[in-house]
């Protein structure tokens, strides 16, 4: 795991500060996330994201919380799509991954539209099979 992942984790546990500086915390989970390697990794960084916001909503620390609730929704949507890319593409199966990871530790659950879309998008598109060439040679 990424040391810096951490060190954000071992902050969040030790100092409810952070979540008055919310918009910074955020920031860093969203940098982290995007250099995660491990699936693991990224689950627990939306994790962070989760407790962050019900941490935000809780203390009143937004004016309009619909908006904030919808902010919020429209976030960790983009953080589970950027874990559906291979670095160029869309690729489905990742985000039916991602999407049945956070259904199993129950941050999401099946209705979830972005669990729909991977079943859906894994309809359309099925896996990529190896190339003629790499079948042929075996690489």
């Amino acid at each position: 795991m990424n040391p810096e992942t951490e060190q954000l984790l071992a902050e969040l546990e030790g100092s409810p500060a952070l979540t008055y500086a919310w918009v910074d915390t955020r920031a860093r989970i969203h940098e982290l996330h995007a250099k995660a390697e491990t699936s693991e990794e990224r689950g627990l960084l939306l994790s962070m994201h989760i407790i962050l916001m019900n941490s935000v909503e809780l203390s009143g620390l937004v004016k309009d919380l619909e908006a904030f609730r919808e902010e919020r929704r429209k976030d960790y949507n983009r953080l589970l799509m950027s874990e559906a890319t291979d670095g160029r593409n869309f690729v489905p199966a990742m985000l039916l991954e991602a999407t049945q990871r956070e259904i199993a530790v129950g941050h999401i659950d099946e209705d979830h539209e972005m669990h729909k879309l991977a079943l859906a998008a894994a309809q359309v598109s099925p896996p990529k099979q190896a190339s003629w060439f790499s079948r042929l040679f075996g690489c």
